[in-house]
This record gives C-alpha cells, sequence and structure tokens, in this order.
C-alpha cells in the first residue's frame, strides 16, 4: 500500500523560493536534542532525514513512498519495513492512505460518468421530441432550424411529468387538428409555446393537456355537425356491425334449453335479440 507524506513543519524552516529547484535542505543541529528524535533507531533517523530533503527538492510537495521512492531514499524494507518506520515517525510526519483516496476518486469518476451518462440519455431525448415536431412540416406548422436553450428547458420541464411517448402522440394529434381539412383549428404554435402556453379560461391548465392521448378527441374539433353526424354514425357502423358465423355459432351454444330448435327463424331472432342486448 502506498502512503503520501508530509513533514511537519518543513515549509516553515526550509528556503521559500519557487522559481528554482531546491537544491539544499536546512536541517538544524537542535533536531539532535529533540526528544521525539532521539526516541528513533539509527535508521529510522536516517529515513526521517531522507523525507526532509526529499520533500524540499519536491519543492514541498507530498511525498508518494512507493517502492520507487524507498529504493531512491536509500530503505531497505527487507531489513526494516516501511510500515514500522512511519509508525515509529507518527509524530514528525503525516501520513494518508493513497488507497482509501484512490477509491473516492474513482467513486468521484463513476458518478460523474454515470451522471454524464444519464444527460447523454436525456439529450437524446430532447432531440427526439424536437425532431418529431419538425418532421411535421407544412404550410401552418411552425418548425424551427436549432434546438434553442428556451425549447430544452420546457421539454425537460414536461417530461417530468411525462414521457416521450406521450408527448410525441400530443404533437400528432396537434398536428392532425391543425393541419386537417375536416378539423377547425386556426392557432398555429411554435414548439415551445405548444409546450408552454396555458389555457385562457384556466390559467393553471396548459393548452397541452388538450393534446394528450388520454385527453385527445378528434371529433370535438370537427368543422360543422354535419361532419359530426358522418363520424358518429360510421362509429356506430362499425360497433354493430353484422355477427359472423362465428358469433352467431356462439351464441347458439349459450342459448337457453327452452328455444325450439324446431323453427330456425325463430332462433336468428332471437339471436339477434341476444346479440342486441349484449352490445
Amino acid at each position: 500500500m502506498d502512503e503520501q507524506i508530509t513533514v511537519t513543519n518543513l515549509k516553515k524552516y526550509q528556503p521559500g523560493y519557487k522559481d528554482r529547484q531546491h537544491i539544499w535542505a536546512k536541517i538544524h543541529f537542535a533536531i539532535l536534542l529533540d526528544e521525539e528524535f532521539q526516541k528513533l533507531s539509527e535508521v529510522d533517523r536516517y529515513r526521517y532525514i531522507s523525507l526532509i530533503v526529499y520533500e524540499t527538492y519536491r519543492m514541498g510537495k507530498p511525498v508518494c513512498l512507493n517502492s520507487l521512492t524507498c529504493h531512491l531514499l536509500g530503505w531497505n524494507t527487507k531489513k526494516r519495513s516501511k510500515s514500522l518506520s512511519l509508525k515509529m515517525l507518527h509524530t514528525l510526519v503525516n501520513v494518508r492512505n493513497m488507497e482509501s483516496e484512490s477509491c473516492v476518486t474513482q467513486s468521484r469518476v463513476e458518478e460523474s460518468r454515470v451522471e454524464k451518462k444519464r444527460e447523454e440519455g436525456e439529450t437524446t431525448v430532447v432531440q427526439g421530441v424536437f425532431l418529431h415536431w419538425n418532421s411535421k412540416k407544412r404550410k401552418k406548422w411552425k418548425s424551427h432550424t436549432t434546438l434553442s436553450h428556451e425549447i430544452v428547458v420546457a421539454i425537460k420541464l414536461r417530461l417530468k411529468d411525462y414521457s416521450a411517448a406521450d408527448l410525441k402522440q400530443a404533437i400528432d394529434n396537434y398536428a392532425t387538428v391543425l393541419l386537417g381539412r375536416a378539423y377547425k383549428w386556426s392557432y398555429a404554435w411554435t414548439l415551445y409555446q405548444f409546450l408552454t402556453r396555458c389555457n385562457p379560461n384556466q390559467k393553471t391548465e396548459l393548452q397541452l393537456y388538450r393534446w394528450l392521448p388520454n385527453n385527445f378527441s378528434p371529433d370535438d374539433y370537427l368543422i360543422n355537425p354535419v361532419a359530426k353526424a358522418a363520424v358518429h354514425r360510421r362509429a356506430q357502423e362499425v360497433a354493430f356491425k353484422p355477427a359472423t358465423t362465428e358469433e352467431k355459432l356462439a351464441v347458439r351454444a349459450t342459448m337457453p334449453k327452452k328455444v325450439s330448435l324446431a323453427n330456425p327463424k325463430s332462433i336468428d331472432q332471437q339471436m339477434a335479440e341476444l346479440l342486441g342486448s349484449k352490445k
């Protein structure tokens, strides 16, 4: 395990210039009388002085005490371990574990990577909504040449409440009414207005709500009642279409026993009644 070593109060006693490399270090003779220094063994005394010299040479930068540095400073870690010397020097030097700092750094890098990936994904979704809007280019349609900051903010704001699929479907519904000849709607908006404009009759409600899949009904925007009636009639024709052979057989299988099979005409009549009541 590698450690970062800084000698206590080193800068206070060493040259303070920073415009050139240090070629010497100050070691006051009074260090020999220091109580903590006298407690050290001969090996640890040398190691302490070597740390002072090397850190001064590095202009006060912390010493990364790895195997290469130990070899450079002449530390024979086979005869006396690095950890034991650092334990004895704990009052004279500051030791920081580089492995734990590396873990913290890696964690921050990973968080940054995840955040960047999330932002890239969010940007892709925003661009998808923007491109979907521009795909509706028609005479009345207000498309955009660039994705402005205000549009990005508006899309992100709506994505907090609705999915991208819902927003795209809302755009499709709006385009159907605005560009369709059978519909009456004269308000041509930009994408920003489409996402942010409020209902004039109810200021707390967005115009966007009317175009969302769960709220939109194209019949509400037809030009005249005749067209509405025609659409309603077509819907009824689809809903009440004649029964198929399979449906007739299914109804016959569920008919009560009191129905007489001797009279096919009466059976068909009762089947029609049952089909009508079922619908």
